[in-house]
């Protein structure tokens, strides 16, 4: 099986997760599985406060928050530590 790998980056606001969500849908159609995980950013009106992760056919957690302080800080956001420690 051929399997590949497909790292997005760019500034913030580009488009990046939209690009994502639309190679998923069309892989989707055509029948090919795909894999992996995208971010989004959380919003409370136009601010921005954190990033969630979604895994590709499961769940989404909040990956880093404004709100929950925890002892890893990136910027001004603090990663959830929990995820790491499971």
């Amino acid at each position: 099986m051929d399997s590949r790998r497909i790292i997005i980056t760019g500034r913030p606001g580009v488009g990046k997760t939209t690009l994502v969500m639309r190679v998923l849908e069309a892989l989707e159609r055509g029948g090919i599985a795909t894999g992996g995980f995208y971010t989004k950013e959380i919003r409370r009106g136009v601010q921005r406060v954190g990033f969630s992760l979604t895994v590709i056919g499961g769940p989404s957690v909040t990956l880093a928050s404004m709100d929950t302080p925890s002892k890893v800080r990136v910027g001004k956001y603090y990663l959830q530590q929990q995820l790491w420690e499971s």
